[in-house]
């Protein structure tokens, strides 16, 4: 039906036109956002992917349309580490909470951009440096411990200065 460049280039406009409702229409003015309002929009914004899953399934393949919600579900666990890092940076900045989702729309797509370039960068290390998987791995180790045996009251932003 279309080409697979059609795909990505509407896939692309809609996402771009999700991101400018959300932020340029829905909450254009800064307000506290509660649970109720909070848990309605991520339904939204998940059965919007499952939407795109299903029309993935059953107008590419349905490989691509398990490929897609497989990696769908692998972003949405590792956000929740973005999560926790935001949630340390709001209380140490102190933010109050009609601005943090203002900076919370602009850190997830700062995110997701950057991630999408380290994956980019560490995808070609590790294929030309395949020796690198050890270092990232005794990285994240390092992290870890760091983290988990940070006293709290020393817990600002150490950990992530680590980094």
């Amino acid at each position: 039906m279309f080409g697979i460049e059609t795909h990505w280039i509407v896939f692309s406009a809609l996402v771009l036109f999700f991101l400018f409702l959300d932020l340029g229409v829905f909450h254009k003015k800064n307000k506290i956002i509660g649970i109720k309002e909070s848990v309605g929009w991520s339904l939204i914004w998940i059965t919007v992917a499952l939407i795109f899953a299903c029309w993935i399934y059953f107008f590419q393949s349905e490989d691509k349309g398990i490929l897609f919600l497989t990696g769908y579900l692998i972003e949405k666990s590792l956000s929740v580490d973005n999560l926790f890092l935001f949630v340390v940076i709001f209380k140490h900045f102190k933010i109050p909470r009609e601005y943090q989702h203002k900076i919370l729309f602009w850190g997830i797509v700062g995110a997701i951009v950057t991630r999408g370039i380290i994956i980019y960068a560490g995808v070609n290390l590790i294929h030309k440096y395949d020796w690198l998987t050890y270092f990232f791995g005794l990285f994240i180790v390092y992290l870890g411990y760091k983290t988990a045996f940070t006293k709290e009251d020393e817990f600002n932003l150490s950990v992530v200065r680590t980094i």
